[in-house]
């Protein structure tokens, strides 16, 4: 036998009765749910786990709707509603940070699928890391579970974190998201515009038809050929040119009612006010190591406890 055959064997002795007299002296039970569980914890935690970067914003939904009346009920009732509407817009926004579509727009700018799957990043936070299966609905839950928005109910404000694993992605991310919640905010904005004029511009269209169809009328009246002789002409024209006021008095109500429409539009805008741009992490705030350990080391006592209390309990109903 070799001086390395030798070597081996006397250190493998020594692990086996090291072993044995810490499993003599803490038992079998505490070594497996306590001390295995810990150093996989301190190995992982410790030296494994990949660093996450944390990048925040803020913003909130503003409105230029105001009240114009100054009575007491009328700005409460015009409050409510206008809370009530900032808390659907900004849930709107939200929505669509945790959606496929805004998944779809970041995904245009940066590779998502290239950046969580990189080797960089540990196999159990990876994307895709036990499967092969990387398809969309798969990223998007991926996705969600590496950002959050939430929002404030009392002081409507919107705060977007992105988890990401290099701090450059963390801020892209939150840029990117950002940008599209402005253009879901423009299109809101669009839309309820389109919605306001489109009414008072179909008005406005029936009301000129109406005024040149008694125009033509008027005119087809006084290029008769009988009108001397017809005994109706007076009336005829008195009651088309009382048409002709009424649809002149149309077009103008039509007009006066598309420009409330356009201001109504203004004042129902909504903007969205960043009040805390992304950042760009200088250190990674997670994974916090030393509590998770400690984390692991004390779930592991409580597991062991419980057991030891069942197990005693067992020997004692046995006995």
């Amino acid at each position: 036998m070799t001086n390395t055959q030798l070597t081996f064997s006397k250190t493998k002795d020594k692990v086996i009765t090291t072993y044995k007299k810490v499993e003599e002296k803490l038992g079998l039970l505490f070594i497996v749910v306590v001390i295995i569980p810990t150093l996989c914890s301190i190995i992982y935690f410790g030296f494994w786990a990949s660093d996450v970067y944390i990048s925040e914003s803020q913003f909130v939904i503003r409105t230029a709707q105001n009240p114009t009346n100054p009575a007491i009920g009328d700005y409460t009732i015009a409050s409510s509603l206008t809370t009530s509407a900032v808390l659907q817009d900004s849930a709107a926004i939200a929505g669509y940070m945790t959606s496929m579509n805004g998944l779809v727009d970041v995904n245009k700018d940066l590779d998502l699928i290239q950046l969580f799957t990189s080797h960089d990043i540990d196999i159990f936070n990876r994307f895709a890391s036990f499967r092969w299966n990387q398809s969309m609905a798969r990223l998007l839950v991926y996705f969600n579970s590496r950002i959050s928005v939430d929002v404030d109910p009392v002081s409507f404000l919107t705060t977007l974190t992105v988890r990401t694993f290099t701090p450059q992605s963390a801020e892209k991310i939150n840029q990117l998201l950002l940008s599209g919640g402005e253009q879901i905010v423009n299109q809101i904005n669009e839309r309820t515009k389109s919605d306001l004029i489109k009414f008072s511009q179909k008005n406005i269209i029936e009301a000129r038809e109406r005024l040149v169809k008694v125009q033509q009328n008027i005119l087809m009246l006084r290029n008769s050929a009988n009108q001397e002789h017809d005994k109706d002409f007076a009336t005829k024209f008195q009651i088309l040119s009382i048409e002709r006021d009424t649809a002149e008095r149309q077009i103008s109500i039509a007009l006066d009612a598309y420009s409330q429409a356009m201001m109504d539009a203004q004042h129902k805008s909504i903007y969205l006010e960043t009040t805390s741009k992304p950042n760009r992490p200088d250190y990674p705030i997670e994974p916090k190591r030393i509590i998770d350990i400690l984390a692991t080391l004390m779930i592991c006592l409580m597991v062991y406890g419980i057991v030891k209390i069942v197990l005693a309990s067992v020997h004692e109903h046995k006995d």
